[in-house]
């Protein structure tokens, strides 16, 4: 077992290297998502990047990813990356980021992760369609500057991901190891959810009626507690909503762990904690969506 897993990343690793040297016209298989929260930081403020694999269209699952973020060297400081791995994983996910930072003076840090497992025993590791997986990259500013980072496709670095085909060598059922490739991707910046918003509502009616129905209202909500919006989808209770809760929530459905408060998890108050809710998790930690 030991001696198929090591092959199995060996080809994984190569076919990230020969991804490099393939054109990048090839047809793009996934999209990509790149989000900050500031737009703009001050000298020695750190900022925090989310970059995750989406819409997936590859006919195989991806088994690794290779994603070349660049910077301005002269801005901004690499400080650590912490890797969002699939569910599906597990222990035998990989993190290469810390491997291949040889770039960084250059401003090109590439973030890889591969799938150090015998995929050949169990397709539920390969990453299809609603399958997440990416980093959370923090930097440090060198000087007040405006946030930009950006991901592009060139033929040097592309955008890629291995992918086990399915084919026959000497009459036996096989894979080999390909290469796919994604879109090139802007920065977008989603600022943090005000809370100024449902403190102005009440201010709106201040008769004697509206504070007796809220009275009423608050008596029956207390009944079935409520979060308030801020703090719903913060599954891991570190005051912020990122792609780590959509991972908490998962495991949490598939009975692996415990969550201390169940109700953030909820984010479309179904009553239920399930992958619907990781997703619009995701979505919302992407800036696709506003709140829950």
């Amino acid at each position: 077992m030991k001696k198929i897993t090591f092959f199995t990343a060996f080809v994984l690793v190569l076919a990230l290297c020969v991804g490099g040297i393939v054109s990048a016209s090839e047809t793009t298989v996934f999209k990509l998502s790149l989000t900050a929260t500031d737009d703009l930081v001050a000298q020695g403020e750190q900022v925090t990047l989310t970059l995750l694999i989406k819409d997936i269209t590859s006919e195989y699952g991806l088994l690794s990813c290779d994603l070349p973020l660049r910077f301005n060297p002269e801005e901004f400081k690499y400080i650590s990356s912490t890797p969002v791995y699939p569910e599906c994983w597990g222990k035998e996910a990989d993190d290469l980021t810390n491997k291949r930072e040889e770039n960084l003076s250059n401003g090109l840090l590439k973030l890889s992760m591969l799938y150090e497992g015998d995929f050949t025993k169990d397709e539920s590791t390969q990453i299809k369609e609603s399958g997440v997986m990416g980093f959370k990259v923090v930097f440090e500013a060198l000087k007040d500057t405006g946030v930009n980072f950006w991901v592009k496709h060139e033929s040097i670095t592309p955008i890629s991901a291995a992918v086990a085909v399915p084919t026959v060598i000497e009459g036996s059922p096989s894979y080999r190891i390909s290469s796919v490739y994604g879109n090139g991707v802007e920065l977008k910046y989603v600022p943090e959810t005000p809370s100024e918003e449902p403190s102005e509502e009440p201010s709106e009616e201040p008769s004697e009626d509206s504070s007796t129905e809220s009275s009423e209202e608050s008596s029956e909500t207390s009944e079935e507690p409520q979060l308030p919006e801020e703090l719903k989808g913060d599954a891991d209770g570190d005051g912020e909503v990122t792609p780590i809760d959509a991972s908490k929530v998962l495991q949490y459905d598939a009975g692996i762990i415990l969550l201390s408060n169940p109700l953030a998890a909820d984010v479309n108050n179904d009553g239920e904690v399930d992958p619907l809710d990781a997703s619009l998790i995701l979505k919302f930690d992407a800036g696709i969506i506003k709140g829950f």
